[in-house]
């Protein structure tokens, strides 16, 4: 869309340091073990809010956590232990984080994004849903914002 600012979404798998420092805030999810990161900052923090647009950072890595977490208006969220290859903890079934985003829906064409949602699917007997949150959702005056269901 012209003049338009589109939410943007990044994936890491290695999180970056201040990754740590949502221990200390209002999570939602597990956070069962230490961020393993660099001891470098190189400023990816810092770059990202920088950008104005990114809404949420994807994290790979630390296959126990699956918590979500917000630093400087962004959304920080691993996605927890998905195959079975790796370590895990026993009886703490494995789980997918499913990112979705919902488009405006104009006459002719898609007009915008009007929301991104994540949650997690368990690998249980039910694939049960967890954890739902709405990461950004488009308001009424163009203004982003951020709100858990």
């Amino acid at each position: 869309q012209k003049n338009s600012l589109a939410p943007a979404l990044s994936f890491f798998h290695i999180p970056n340091p201040e990754v740590r420092e949502l221990w200390y805030t209002d999570f939602k999810g597990e956070y069962q073990e230490g961020v393993a990161c660099s001891l470098i900052n190189s400023g990816v923090l810092d770059t990202l809010v920088s950008m104005g647009d990114v809404k949420g950072v994807f994290l790979g890595h630390d296959h126990l956590n699956d918590f979500c977490g917000n630093l400087n208006g962004i959304w920080f969220c691993y996605g927890g232990g998905f195959g079975y290859h790796a370590y895990g903890r026993p009886h703490w079934p494995r789980r997918a984080r499913v990112i979705y985003t919902q488009l405006k829906k104009g006459q002719r064409s898609w007009m915008g994004v009007e929301s991104i949602q994540t949650w997690k699917l368990l690998d249980d007997e039910n694939l049960s849903k967890i954890d739902e949150q709405v990461l950004w959702r488009d308001s009424d005056n163009d203004s982003y914002q951020s709100v858990h269901l």
